[in-house]
């Protein structure tokens, strides 16, 4: 595969692949992939019959193709024979009448990638959520669903960014809203931790034995600044796999923070839960939550989801789960997220 180093060199060849009017899982213009072209982290190949661009990720690939439709099985044959040894992650959306990517994905499987999981797309309208939102009162009787160890929450799916899985971590709940002048949070405790932190700690303020609620000191909820999102970052990591997790990068869910995309949930001074979202002119889309295990049970996540339909300007709000994780689905059903036709297929391939 070839190194790709400008914006200009990648619209030629995303041009090239569109002519063939392909089926996709990529991003139609190169500024999609900024990002990874300032890290020097994208490589390309060029088919016969489409285009393949690999993104370089903290220890793996991330795939995405054009294929022209009608030639899957000679695009993906292409493709699997002239990658480097590494290891490869493709994922891509499709409704069921979507012949032509299914066609993609049973391609790709015959060249040598395994499905390693299923996505199912949950929507919901920001007055369904707001109607809902008395059954998400943290003072319910009820606790909340004990989340399953094989399972966990996932965001968007064919974008990747940055979410089972391979290694089955325990799943996160709850999402966020911007609180942006919550008070009573000392700023010492809003800085990011120490570079000398555990790598995977979910929240180097959380030292000691897990904390019971204090109902004293309630949750505040808030937006994130650039400064929490190392911390951040070791959370979503302590919750999601690294492979299928489509984890950010420090300094990708810094710039989020700083464009208001990032929420936490402190309690105590202490972050107990996180929100990354994204958003697309009305749309509000759940990229990853994750509550932190010591405070799982207290509600955290029905206080966030509530605080999101109250605070956040949206039309309708989507994420992206594992069906077999039915804590999950149990808690956005209750919310008034419902199923929608609309899945998403995740592949492996370690050459």
């Amino acid at each position: 595969m070839e190194n790709i180093t400008s914006e200009k060199q990648l619209s030629g060849l995303l041009l090239h692949a569109l002519r063939l009017r392909p089926v996709t899982n990529g991003r139609a213009f190169a500024a999609g992939y900024r990002g990874a072209l300032e890290r020097g982290a994208l490589s390309a190949a060029q088919l016969s019959c489409g285009l393949a661009l690999a993104e370089q990720r903290e220890g793996f690939m991330r795939l995405h193709f054009w294929f022209a439709k009608g030639e899957e099985e000679k695009a993906a044959a292409e493709l699997s024979a002239g990658l480097c040894p590494g290891t490869y992650v493709c994922e891509a959306a499709y409704r069921p009448a979507d012949e032509a990517m299914q066609a993609a994905l049973d391609a790709l499987q015959s060249s040598g990638f395994s499905p390693v999981l299923q996505r199912v797309r949950m929507q919901a309208y920001k007055e369904q959520l707001l109607g809902r939102r008395a059954a998400l009162s943290p003072s319910e009787s009820q606790p909340a669903p004990k989340p399953r160890e094989d399972a966990i929450p996932e965001p968007h799916p064919v974008l990747l960014q940055g979410a089972a899985d391979l290694s089955r971590k325990l799943p996160p709940e709850g999402s966020c809203a911007v609180q942006p002048n919550a008070v009573g949070i000392p700023s010492a405790d809003l800085q990011a931790p120490a570079h000398s932190a555990p790598k995977h700690q979910a929240d180097v303020t959380n030292l000691s034995p897990a904390p019971q609620a204090d109902q004293a000191h309630p949750a505040a909820i808030r937006q994130a600044g650039p400064a929490m999102a190392a911390a951040i970052c070791r959370l979503f990591a302590s919750c999601y796999d690294p492979l299928t997790g489509c984890l950010p990068t420090e300094e990708e869910l810094a710039a989020d923070c700083r464009n208001g995309l990032v929420q936490v949930l402190l309690r105590n001074g202490r972050i107990a839960a996180a929100l990354h979202l994204a958003r697309t002119k009305n749309i509000l889309e759940i990229r990853h939550i994750a509550v932190d295990p010591a405070y799982r049970g207290q509600g955290l996540a029905s206080a966030l989801l509530c605080s999101m339909a109250e605070k956040e300007d949206f039309e309708k709000c989507i994420l992206w789960t594992s069906p077999e994780n039915r804590a999950a689905v149990a808690l956005y059903e209750k919310t008034g997220f419902q199923t929608q036709d609309y899945f998403s297929k995740v592949l492996f391939l370690q050459i």
